[in-house]
């Protein structure tokens, strides 16, 4: 029996492609999916109150430019990812980006001297790599 066959054979018996099958809800209709979406979006965070207060209620291309800091950062390591990922393999381009990350984060949690607005562009562009 040839590999692709038998991969094709275990995907119709995957139990995840029958739930998905059996699920003909739209995930907007869903309150659980909806709040988690809310979560997840970064310009929510404009509407809570000590949020716009620590950075002294940001708006226009400020706001634009906070909200987008975070997917600026992978934007930039987009064209580098894969040639990294090719010479040095998965697993060390997933440890070396961790690395990368964990020292966004210190960096980020560390940072008491500079505003809080430079801090938290510079920092997410960091993060994301």
């Amino acid at each position: 029996m040839d590999r692709r066959t038998t991969a094709q054979e275990l995907a119709k018996q995957s139990e995840v492609i029958r739930l998905l099958e059996a699920d003909t809800v739209l995930w907007y209709k869903k309150p659980n999916l909806r709040f988690l979406y809310f979560c997840l979006v970064p310009a929510a965070l404009g509407a809570v109150a000590t949020w716009q207060t620590y950075f002294n209620t940001p708006s226009g291309v400020l706001f634009g430019v906070l909200n987008a800091s975070y997917n600026l950062g992978g934007l930039i390591t987009l064209p580098i990812v894969p040639y990294v990922s090719d010479r040095f393999g998965r697993k060390h381009s997933i440890t070396f980006g961790s690395i990368i990350l964990i020292i966004g984060v210190i960096l980020q949690s560390a940072s008491q001297n500079s505003g809080p607005l430079s801090r938290l562009e510079a920092h997410s562009v960091y993060i994301a790599r």
